[in-house]
């Protein structure tokens, strides 16, 4: 799927359900990161949409 970055959030300090995934990434915990708001178009429904995402989930797209 591919988007476009349209707001970047942060630094925040991660929380609640974000533990859990930040915990997996060594040296995250506790950590302030940032998050990305990727709009994109949903490939089932075809309308526009946004998602948040954390920078290492993130590929690079020319």
């Amino acid at each position: 799927m591919q988007g476009k970055v349209i707001a970047v959030i942060g630094p925040q300090l991660v929380s609640g359900e974000e533990t859990k995934w930040v915990k997996a990434r060594e040296g995250w915990y506790d950590k302030h990161v940032f998050k990305y708001e990727v709009e994109y178009i949903c490939p089932i429904c075809h309308k526009k949409k946004t998602m948040l995402y954390f920078a290492p989930e993130l590929k690079r797209s020319n």
